[in-house]
């Protein structure tokens, strides 16, 4: 059996880990044996991939903290798209074992997909909200609002673009319209502003 030691040169990302428990569930997920686990391995993922947050691994790419996001809106069927819906997932699959095995799938889908630019706008922003919850003002400009895409995959989203960071804003969207009405709403922006990346 494994010991997952987060120190070692191995265990870089949370894809690393999550490799190693698709291959070897009962050692990362706990339990006697496979049949000792059969049915209640969701739970125990779900349980697992919290502890994971405190481990200080990387996300990889791409980023493993938009999974859930990403997963909520690339599977039909899901109304919520805000996190991973363990709960839906066990009971679409009828069962621990199966939803298992499609997360894993899923995984393997997201893990393929390349984070890709479509459009951009670097202005003029009339953004519709305030920053500052003691003396609201006005958010400073970014540099561009950037409407993205996982490819090949049908899920958008929008990020701003700023000198020391870039910020991925949640929910995912299922068309590139969407993402754009969201982006074009929260910042003024006007249709015009936009172009092809």
């Amino acid at each position: 059996m494994p010991i997952l030691n987060y120190r070692d040169s191995k265990w870089k990302t949370y894809y690393d880990v999550l490799d190693a428990v698709r291959e070897f569930p009962v050692a990362f997920l706990g339990g006697v044996n496979e049949d000792w686990i059969r049915g209640t391995r969701m739970p125990r993922l779900q349980a697992f991939l919290s502890a994971l947050h405190f481990a200080g691994l990387d996300d990889g790419e791409p980023p493993f903290v938009d999974f859930g996001f990403w997963f909520s809106v690339h599977v039909d069927g899901i109304d919520d798209s805000h996190n991973m819906p363990f709960h839906w997932l066990e009971e679409r699959e009828r069962g621990g074992d199966s939803a298992f095995d499609f997360f894993f799938a899923r995984l393997d889908e997201y893990r393929a997909c390349q984070v890709a630019a479509v459009e951009r706008s670097t202005g003029p922003f009339a953004p519709t909200f305030t920053v500052g919850a003691d003396n609201p003002r006005r958010p400073d400009d970014p540099e561009s609002i950037v409407l993205g895409r996982f490819a090949p995959s049908k899920v958008f989203f929008w990020q701003e673009v700023r000198p020391a960071e870039t910020v991925r804003r949640r929910p995912f969207f299922r068309s590139l319209a969407a993402a754009r009405k969201a982006a074009s709403q929260w910042w003024g922006i006007e249709r015009t502003s936009w172009s092809a990346v």
